[in-house]
């Protein structure tokens, strides 16, 4: 799977949910995956940190919800 139509371009600011392209395949594909770079500064980041800090921030609005006794 490639971006075969971006809806975001350099410079552009991106938050939870927005798309980003319109993927579609090109050349041989064994399967789907993703290839996920971001940048800060123009400089290459490892996205791990981002992924983990998205991953708590659900995971502790999700146990808030549950303490307040809340439903999800």
């Amino acid at each position: 799977m490639v971006i075969l139509t971006p809806l975001v371009f350099r410079g552009d600011s991106v938050s939870t949910g927005t798309p980003i392209g319109i993927t579609g395949q090109s050349g041989k594909v064994t399967g789907e995956h993703l290839h996920l770079g971001i940048m800060v500064n123009r400089q290459p980041v490892d996205p791990v940190n981002f992924l983990y800090q998205l991953i708590n921030t659900y995971h502790e609005q999700k146990f808030q919800t549950i303490t307040r006794g809340g439903r999800q």
